[in-house]
This record gives structure tokens, sequence and C-alpha cells, in this order.
């Protein structure tokens, strides 16, 4: 290409050479073909299957390039490097075992320039191994937000929704569904966390990014495709899940603190946060082969987590929805049996139900 392509796709790669074809064929199948993707190999300790089978793609497409980081960072640092090399007049991010609906970046394009729009956020389907998909929606239309003030909430609201009374809801969308000027993000330096395997490092760069736009595009219409994999990092129970979650909730508090133009209660988002990290790693280590025993104790250590009791006295959790705030309150007390019995037995009903 002699000339910038109108949006440059980033697709971090990490242990991927089994699954980057599903995020390269549905590159392939858009029906927008002026874009370049950039694939950032992760330094996998794959003995460079991943790598080669990057090269491979590029090698057959030019409209795909390679590069790697200097040492295996995480997806945030990946993401980076990305941006550093994309030509495009907007940017969007896509995992390589994710896809992307054949129309989403034509019209996702089209939209952003019907609007001039600094960002375009759009929705996210979840798509299972069984062939159940999840948040399938289109023909929506979209809403356009100019309004300063509207602006930041809805950046607040990526890290997690408002409880107080008086405060509007707005949707949440990820990082990965969304399209950004370019040009903003290299004017403003914004970038995603530099700490290697930062948990959430999306929600950091929305916060950033949205602090310097001037018109967001939200529509429902679910363009993004994410594979629930098992394996992924959210679905692996991991001892310090809620761990790395509070150390995250309390970096995304002491970002809105630094924010001028943040209202006080923004900190409550991030404790929000937190709140959402123990719903869905309880599940994670609940329906795990840990024994009881082990499960019991470890949930018991995570609720003695200071922040937890800063949250209690100071969050607005008694305005969150009835089974949200039951699951919290019975978290904090240590409510073990209680937790269990209602977290596995909805997840069995779930599974049930995706199997049907």
């Amino acid at each position: 290409m002699t000339t910038a392509p109108k949006v440059t796709v980033i697709i971090p790669a990490y242990c991927a050479a089994d699954h980057l074809h599903v995020a390269i064929d549905s590159l392939r199948a858009q029906t927008l073909t002026d874009f370049e993707a950039i694939i950032v190999e992760d330094r996998s300790p794959d003995q460079d299957a991943t790598l080669h089978a990057a090269e491979d793609i590029a090698a057959s497409d030019s409209r795909f390039r390679v590069a790697r980081t200097p040492v295996n960072s995480g997806g945030g640092p990946a993401r980076n490097v990305g941006i550093e090399l994309a030509r495009g007049e907007y940017i969007a991010t896509l995992d390589a075992d994710d896809s992307l609906a054949p129309d989403a970046l034509e019209n996702l394009y089209c939209i952003a320039k019907l609007h001039n729009a600094d960002q375009v956020c759009y929705a996210m389907e979840h798509h299972y191994a069984t062939g159940y998909v999840t948040g399938h929606s289109e023909g929506a239309t979209e809403t356009v937000y100019t309004d300063p003030h509207e602006i930041k909430e809805l950046a607040l609201s990526a890290i997690w929704p408002s409880y107080e009374p008086g405060r509007r809801q707005y949707p949440q969308f990820t990082g990965c569904s969304r399209l950004y000027r370019r040009s903003l993000l290299i004017e403003h330096n914004v970038r995603f966390p530099t700490q290697h395997h930062f948990l959430s490092e999306d929600i950091a760069f929305i916060y950033e990014s949205m602090r310097h736009v001037r018109t967001v595009v939200s529509l429902n219409n679910s363009y993004y495709r994410y594979t629930m994999r098992e394996s992924s990092t959210t679905h692996t129970p991991r001892e310090d899940m809620i761990e790395r979650s509070v150390a995250a909730a309390e970096y995304f508090a002491d970002m809105v603190r630094r924010d001028p133009d943040a209202p006080a209660v923004g900190v409550h988002n991030a404790w929000g946060y937190a709140i959402g990290a123990v719903r869905a790693y309880l599940k994670v280590m609940f329906v795990s082969p840990r024994s009881l025993r082990f499960k019991r104790r470890w949930m018991r250590r995570q609720a003695d987590l200071p922040l937890f009791r800063t949250i209690y006295e100071q969050y607005p959790w008694r305005h969150m929805p009835r089974r949200h705030r039951l699951g919290f309150i019975a978290f904090y007390r240590k409510r073990f049996w209680l937790l269990y019995t209602l977290i596995v037995g909805q997840e069995k009903v779930r599974r049930l139900l995706r199997h049907r």
C-alpha cells in the first residue's frame, strides 16, 4: 500500500499458532479491504511456532505485517508496539482467537467519518465451543456523545457502572470493541500500561484515551465475536486473581484521582471493578477441581484484603442489583457455603442451557 490505510488492526499473538487463523480469516473476509493488520508476536515459548505462522500470513498478503515485543510482556505492551507501527486513520484491536463480523470495519469506519468521531464503541457477542452464542445484536442505531460530562461518565462506566443515586448508567464496551482515531493517540501519547501482564490493561487505555476525545459514537451491534476459551487467563483458577484485580482497582482509583475533570465519586467506579472481579473469579475457583477446604480458606483470605473493608464502608453497594448486593455481603462476611451453593448451582444451570 502506498497510501495510509483507513484502519489498522492490531493483533497481539501469544502461543497462538493453532488459533491465529480465526482472527486472520475474519479480516480477510472484511468488506472493507483498505486496512492493514499488525500481528505482534509476544515472545511465545513455542519454538517460534506463532512467529512462523504470522510470517507465513504476512508473506501471502501484503496487508499483514509482523512485529515482536522485546520480551514477553502481555497484551498491553504488545498493543503498544502495534500503535507505534500503525499507519491507519483509525486503530482497532483484535485478539488472535477472536473475530470480527464481515462488515465490521466498513460500517465502523463509515460511522466514524459520518460523525467525525474520535472513538466508536460497539458491542461484543460470546461464542462457545458448543456453538452457543450470547449477546448477538444487530440493526441498532448509533448514539452520539459530545457533551464533556457525558463523555467523562462514559469513560468511568468503562471501569464499572455507576450506582450512586442520581448518576446515569451508560453502556459498557471493552477495549477490543472500539475504533480509535490514531492521531489522537499519537498526539496525547496514549498507551497501554507498560507493566508486564497488567490485569484489564484495556480499561486504563480506554479511560486515558477518552480524556482527549470530543465525539464518541456507540452502537449496540455486536461486531466483535469473542471466543470463550476455558484456558484463557480469565477462565483459569489462579490463586492471585482477586489480589491482582484489587491491585488493578487501586491503580484505576489513582488514575481517576489524578484526573482534574473526574467527579469525586469517580473512585467508586474503580472500587466497583474489584467487586466485579470477586464475582467473576469466585466462580472460576469454585467450579475448579480444587478441594472445598482449599476454596474456603482461599476465599477467606481474599475477603481480608484491606480494600474490601474500604468498599464495604464507603462504596454505594446498597444500590447495586439485589443479587450482586447479596453476593458482595456474603463474600465480605465470609459466608462460604452460601456463596458456593449459589455460584456453583447457577453455573450448572448455565452450562445445561449452553448444551441444549
